[in-house]
């Protein structure tokens, strides 16, 4: 018998808790029960299966590195997660992922959520904390995806573009302390962004393919204002997530996306069109233009 630690993350800019984080409180757990059941076996290593991999995207049976656990997993063996999802964010796929560990006989640990605790697949209470899960994971779903949306809606009827991080492209979310003593987030011009974002125009106008400037941006672990990757990775290979695991940075296996730069530079050729700057107030970062041609000549104005 042993025990296993199941440490995941989404990507390294939105998650909650990083997969290394996950896995120190994970690994408090495994010693918890070594202490109170000595024949529980060893503590396998917290990081060995931790992955970056999207649960919403990627079924449990399609993740390289929970395939890998599931190999490995004999009967009586513990599996510790942080949370629920960390297995899977559907609802029926969190089910078949626990009827394959039920079949296993492998004794589940999860430490916060709605089930929390050691959970017995095996028995109709165990089977009661599966459905909450179920509804759980589609609740909490539904929700970030509806949050989501009325942020966006909200930005939109402000004319201001969403950046990803809640905070428009330019711009950073501050907290003002209201006279009652609430604090109210407001949005206003970062200088470090716009300049970031002025750099990303001049660049793709001389000719630079904007997948170069995100390898560059991504070496050099460029972010925004709310600290939030400029360039994430879409995807690991295998060399990579070892990497990872070794708490080394990968240098190749990595499929990056570029998203926020696309995005950014649309609206920043928008800002430029019609202003002529990227920020208006607080911030103003202008970019010399050619009246004659429209291009970019270099430098700021």
């Amino acid at each position: 018998m042993a025990i296993y630690i199941y440490p995941r993350g989404s990507d390294r800019s939105k998650q909650v808790q990083s997969p290394r984080t996950q896995a120190d409180i994970c690994n408090e757990k495994a010693k918890q029960i070594l202490e109170r059941e000595p024949d529980a076996g060893p503590i396998i290593d917290p990081m060995r299966f931790a992955e970056l991999a999207s649960a919403e995207k990627i079924a449990f049976d399609r993740r390289p590195q929970f395939k890998k656990l599931l190999r490995v997993l004999r009967p009586g063996d513990c599996l510790i997660v942080w949370r629920v999802d960390r297995l899977d964010r559907k609802g029926l796929r969190l089910a078949a992922c626990c009827q394959v560990l039920l079949e296993k006989r492998v004794r589940l640990f999860v430490l916060t959520g709605p089930m929390q605790g050691e959970i017995d697949l095996g028995t109709p209470y165990g089977m009661v904390f599966v459905a909450m899960g179920m509804m759980w994971t589609a609740f909490d779903g539904q929700y970030r995806s509806e949050t989501a949306k009325q942020q966006h809606k909200r930005l939109k009827a402000l004319g201001l573009p969403r950046g990803g991080t809640g905070a428009p492209y330019g711009m950073k979310k501050v907290y003002r302390v209201q006279s009652q003593g609430k604090p109210r987030p407001e949005f206003v011009w970062d200088a470090q962004e716009c300049r970031d974002i002025v750099e990303l125009v001049e660049r793709v106008r001389s000719g630079e393919p904007i997948m170069d400037i995100a390898r560059d941006w991504h070496r050099h672990n460029r972010r925004r204002a709310n600290g939030v990757e400029w360039v994430r990775i879409s995807e690991l290979t295998f060399g990579a997530q070892k990497a990872i695991r070794e708490g080394r940075h990968p240098t190749s296996g990595l499929k990056l996306n570029s998203g926020h730069l696309r995005k950014a530079y649309r609206w920043a050729e928008k800002e430029l069109a019609e202003k002529g700057c990227i920020g208006t107030c607080e911030v103003e970062v202008p970019l010399a233009i050619d009246p004659a041609t429209g291009n970019a000549t270099g430098g700021y104005a």
